[in-house]
């Protein structure tokens, strides 16, 4: 996944606009998954980096402003930034994002864009 972020492709030789990975973490041992963050943050400057993930582990370490949630029930899916008191307790370091996933607490905030789908 790193190579896929960080190569240069066309005949240009420019970045990739925009790299989308599936569980980074996936079959990185906890410790690595610090360092694969941060390799992914570096490539962010040139890349724009979506990763999707169920990982409180990889959301230990990341910043309030790098989180969209997301959030399905009863057929509601509802997607969008977390909320500010979620964002200020995360910025203070009363709890990681993985913190508060693991609470359950993560969430999209409550003006987040919603769509019904019919079952």
């Amino acid at each position: 996944m790193l190579v896929a972020v960080r190569q240069l492709t066309g005949t240009d030789g420019r970045p990739p606009v925009l790299a989308g990975l599936e569980c980074p973490e996936a079959g990185l041992h906890p410790v690595a998954v610090a360092a694969m963050l941060g390799a992914l943050r570096e490539a962010s400057a040139d890349t724009q980096i979506v990763a999707a993930s169920h990982s409180p582990g990889l959301l230990d370490g990341a910043d309030a402003n790098e989180i969209v949630a997301a959030d399905a029930q009863n057929g509601d899916i509802a997607i969008g930034r977390i909320g500010s008191a979620t964002a200020s307790a995360i910025a203070g370091g009363l709890f990681s994002a993985g913190d508060l996933m693991r609470m359950g607490q993560l969430a999209p905030a409550p003006a987040a864009w919603r769509k019904e789908y019919a079952t």
